[in-house]
């Protein structure tokens, strides 16, 4: 929990022992990490059990163990472990594909994986996961351990239930009740949840906006954070969105509204993050990645983690603060910088629509008046009130969408709002 565990300690002896003391050294250098620590003042019938408090964070760790009046190690404990960050992987395919899709990268020796089969390293399989677990590392010097729980076309409610399960669904044997056996293997605690989850709510248009945010967060608060030990520093434990990607030829009201709604959530919901936007990365087919972008995505993730332990400034792009006509034809665009402090390109920019009276306005230019500022241009004058909105529905123009120059070249996040 937070920076450190108590770890607890049993095992057998054989003789007479007056009491038993451990230590925790490192398993390459045997470098001492926590001093001997008298755990059990009296073992009795060759067993002996007692408690490291506060052991360290990192690894990887070698426990040994001693009499208490003997200065020689008695013994050494068989496996290696750490005391590092404990993650949950949940949502349906391309939270999958995290540890599926793509061979770019190798794994960190820190970096672990639990699902059902247990404990497991990742290779060089799986972008996504690589990404997030060697950036963490990298900044952290601590052990990861992924908990691979998502289910391909799983659903959020239960009208997305489309034979593989819905997350809402608490009944035995469900895939909710699976991951949570699966964080009682690990102990019972976490310290982030990653949600990348909403293509099966969005797939026949039956789950509104407001369905779906009211759905997330009742999972959020009365079901995993009630079942749930928060192993983090925050109030509470940290739910960490990834807005849901583009879909070629899917219908736009639906997907905006998930979209809207994991928004919502995010700015309604204690503690629950916009962990990265994802409508600027590379499809792979109609509900997929390709392998590169999924390192896009778990380096935006990991970028959120570290900004949530103070490692990093900033974890979202920049996002529009208000728009406003300054002429018949001209509109004014106002973004706020996170990361960076300016942005691309100059000209040229798509995505952007303007609709008034139910109908697109032509556009004529869209460009950087200065790095702060968004000007459009349209065709033709508006007239009365119309809406503006940037990288809108299913499938949005991202051709020559705006990015920061943050050193993860961050996009600007998608918006909706209407001008007079």
């Amino acid at each position: 929990k937070g920076n450190s565990a108590d770890i607890v300690i049993s095992g057998s002896y054989g003789g007479t022992v007056a009491a038993i003391e451990a230590r925790v050294v490192r398993s390459q250098t045997l470098a001492q990490v926590v001093p001997w620590t008298l755990i059990d003042p009296s073992p009795a019938n060759g067993i002996f059990v007692g408690q490291l408090a506060d052991v360290p964070q990192g690894g990887w760790y070698t426990l040994q163990v001693r009499s208490h009046l003997d200065p020689t190690v008695s013994a050494n404990g068989k496996h290696r472990w750490g005391v590092g960050v404990l993650i949950a992987c949940l949502g349906q395919s391309n939270m999958n594909e995290w540890f599926h899709t793509g061979n770019d990268l190798k794994a960190h020796s820190l970096l672990r994986k639990f699902g059902k089969t247990g404990w497991s390293k990742l290779g060089t399989t799986g972008n996504a996961a690589i990404a997030f677990g060697n950036r963490v590392i990298a900044q952290l010097e601590i052990p990861v351990g992924l908990l691979d729980f998502a289910v391909n076309g799983s659903g959020l409610r239960k009208e997305a239930d489309y034979g593989t399960g819905h997350w809402t669904d608490t009944t035995p044997g469900s895939i909710y009740n699976r991951f949570v056996s699966g964080v009682s293997a690990v102990g019972g605690a976490l310290e982030f949840v990653i949600w990348i989850q909403g293509e099966a709510d969005a797939a026949r248009g039956t789950v509104t906006q407001i369905e779906y945010a009211d759905s997330l967060t009742h999972f959020i608060e009365d079901q995993v954070r009630s079942d749930i030990t928060n192993g983090s520093n925050l109030a509470h434990l940290p739910f960490l969105v990834v807005t849901m990607i583009k879909r070629p030829g899917g219908k736009d009201k639906p997907h905006q509204a998930i979209r809207n709604a994991q928004k919502q959530v995010v700015a309604e919901v204690a503690d629950c993050y916009l962990a990265a936007t994802t409508l600027d990365l590379k499809n792979h087919g109609r509900q997929h990645l390709k392998p590169k972008a999924y390192i896009s995505m778990g380096n935006r993730v990991a970028q959120t983690v570290l900004f949530l332990v103070g490692k990093e400034h900033y974890h979202r792009g920049p996002q529009v603060v208000s728009a406003r006509r300054l002429e018949d034809r001209i509109l004014e665009i106002i973004i706020q910088h996170n990361g960076g402090n300016d942005f691309k390109p100059a000209s040229g920019i798509s995505g952007w629509e303007i609709i008034a009276n139910g109908k697109q306005v032509p556009i004529q230019k869209v460009y950087r008046h200065n790095a702060h500022t968004i000007r459009i241009i349209t065709e033709q004058p508006l007239g009365g009130q119309a809406t503006v909105r940037y990288l809108y529905g299913a499938m949005p123009d991202v051709k020559h969408a705006v990015r920061d120059n943050s050193p993860l070249s961050l996009p600007l996040e998608e918006y909706q709002s209407k001008i007079n």
